[in-house]
Parts: C-alpha cells; sequence; structure tokens
C-alpha cells in the first residue's frame, strides 16, 4: 500500500475544512455582523488560525463548542470521547515544547542575576561579532572575485601560422601575375 492510498480521505478532510471554515465564516464575518466584541474578535480569530494551519479538529472544536454555548445541539458520548481525546493530545503536545524549551540555556532568564545577564550578554555579542567578521570577510571575498570576473578579458585568438608554399605554388603565383599578352 502506497501513499495514494490516503489521497481520497486527505482530499474529503481538505473539503470538509473548506465547507467548515465557510459555514463559520457566514455566522461570524464582520461584514455580516458588525463590529465584534472581544470574544466574538477572538473567536474569529481561532477560525481564521485554525483554518490558515489546516486544523479540521480545531475547526470542529469550534463549531462544537458554539452549538453547546447556544444550546442549538447535544453531543454524544463518541463525540465528546473524540473531543477529549483531542484535549488530551494538545495537552500532551504542549507539555512537550514546555519540555523542549525547558532544555534551552535561555529558559528561566527572568530569574538570572544581574551578573549572568551581563555573561549572557556578553556573549551573544561576542557570538554577533564573530558573524559579522566573518560576514565581512566573505563579502571581501566576493567583492575580489567579482573584480576579477570584471577584469577578466577573453585571451585573443592566436593568429594561424602561415604555411610554407611550395615551390610550384609560388611559381604558379608569378605566372597569375603575369599578363596574357596573346
Amino acid at each position: 500500500m502506497g501513499d495514494d492510498d490516503n489521497i481520497p480521505e486527505e482530499e474529503s478532510e481538505v473539503s470538509e475544512l473548506k465547507k467548515l471554515y465557510r459555514e463559520l465564516c457566514l455566522q461570524y464575518h464582520p461584514d455580516r455582523m458588525g463590529a465584534h466584541d472581544a470574544k466574538t474578535q477572538r473567536l474569529w480569530n481561532e477560525i481564521q488560525d485554525a483554518y490558515v494551519n489546516r486544523d479540521l479538529e480545531g475547526l470542529r472544536a469550534i463549531r462544537s463548542g458554539i452549538e453547546l454555548e447556544s444550546g442549538e445541539t447535544t453531543l454524544s458520548c463518541s463525540e465528546i470521547d473524540e473531543m477529549l481525546l483531542d484535549i488530551e493530545w494538545s495537552i500532551q503536545d504542549k507539555r512537550s515544547e514546555l519540555r523542549a524549551q525547558k532544555k534551552t540555556p535561555i529558559w528561566g532568564f527572568a530569574s538570572w542575576t544581574e551578573q549572568k545577564r551581563k555573561q549572557i550578554a556578553k556573549e551573544i555579542k561576542s557570538e554577533f561579532d564573530q558573524n559579522a567578521q566573518m560576514t565581512r570577510l566573505q563579502l571581501q571575498h566576493l567583492e575580489a572575485e567579482l573584480e576579477r570576473l570584471l577584469q577578466w578579458k577573453p585571451k585573443e585568438k592566436k593568429r594561424p601560422i602561415p604555411q610554407k608554399k611550395t615551390n610550384a605554388q609560388l611559381r604558379n603565383e608569378k605566372l597569375a601575375d603575369i599578363p596574357d599578352l596573346f
């Protein structure tokens, strides 16, 4: 089984994403609703972000939240289970991101002492200066190469060395120069 097996499923998800986005836009577009209050503006931004990021589950969750809030629908147990799984997955994803961020050298900068801040600032400045120096050197090399290319002239083609003529050729040339008197 290849990657082509998922194409119909992907197409249906894209189709559903577009359909759901259009549906939500028809409800919440500022041209249709007028000025948004803070809550509606946040919801509108979430709809846009979910669509831009091709987050079908996010759009589904937004729609479900709207329906629950309005009291227009009830959710089945399977829909609630699916929403819970999505939320749990999102929590795990955020925890993973947080763990990765905690491993970066810059984590916890707000609690650094003034001395450590100065040391880090000095290291960053030093790294920046090194990068700037390397960039200047690269620029000099590129400028020198450009100048060399601009000064380049193609080699002149050597003139062909005339071949020595045979005695018979010389005699024929001399005879050709003599006018025919008869």
